[in-house]
């Protein structure tokens, strides 16, 4: 039987399970772009996310309910500069591996294995270290490509002159997937008016 905050719940389908799931981490006091990655965690999108919470009182609550619902996490205790000292940051990870290897990599030192946890893309990592004969699509070009995607939901990763189109499709399957699964997030960024049509052209034009 499901535990949601300690309380079991009936017999419940998998899609109420996973509803169930995504709106604890919906309440979780921080911005929408983190808890949308931590959904696309939840849902076997991504290895992994690093989840700031402005205000670190929230960060221990924040882990105990991310743990009650499948994931795996805890405050991390990487050196931060420049951050609120009242803030954290919660590393997220789909297993206790995964987790364990994110506590020791640095983003600004291990470039390909945080992207890879991250889940951005082989090409747009390649592409970002300049490795593999890959190359950065300028900016403006990308710019151009994402249009009017809400890129908050899923995280932006640079794309590649030769692997673009894959990039962009990454970009607008994970949009989706936070349309259909969490649309609420929707309306925390745009207000119901400005929500209403970007739901209505995501989920029918993705």
């Amino acid at each position: 039987m499901l535990k949601i905050n300690n309380l079991p719940t009936p017999k419940l389908s998998q899609e109420e399970i996973i509803h169930k799931k995504i709106s604890v981490i919906e309440k979780i006091p921080t911005g929408v772009g983190p808890r949308a990655n931590a959904i696309l965690v939840l849902l076997g999108e991504k290895p992994a996310v690093e989840m700031y919470i402005p205000d670190k009182e929230h960060a221990e609550k924040a882990v105990k309910d991310l743990k009650d619902i499948g994931l795996f996490a805890e405050i991390s205790k990487k050196p931060r500069v420049g951050f609120d000292p009242e803030s954290a940051d919660v590393l997220i990870a789909r297993t206790q591996e995964i987790l364990d290897e994110l506590k020791q990599i640095h983003p600004n030192k291990h470039h390909r294995r945080y992207g890879e946890l991250m889940g951005y893309p082989q090409t747009a990592i390649d592409a970002f270290l300049g490795e593999n004969g890959a190359e950065i699509l300028p900016a403006e070009e990308q710019d151009k490509m994402l249009g009017d995607i809400p890129t908050i939901f899923n995280g932006t990763f640079v794309f590649s002159k030769d692997h673009k189109d894959e990039e962009l499709a990454v970009v607008k399957h994970r949009t989706k997937l936070i349309a259909q699964k969490a649309p609420e997030l929707f309306y925390d960024s745009f207000g119901k008016e400005g929500a209403d049509k970007l739901l209505s052209y995501i989920l029918n034009y993705y």
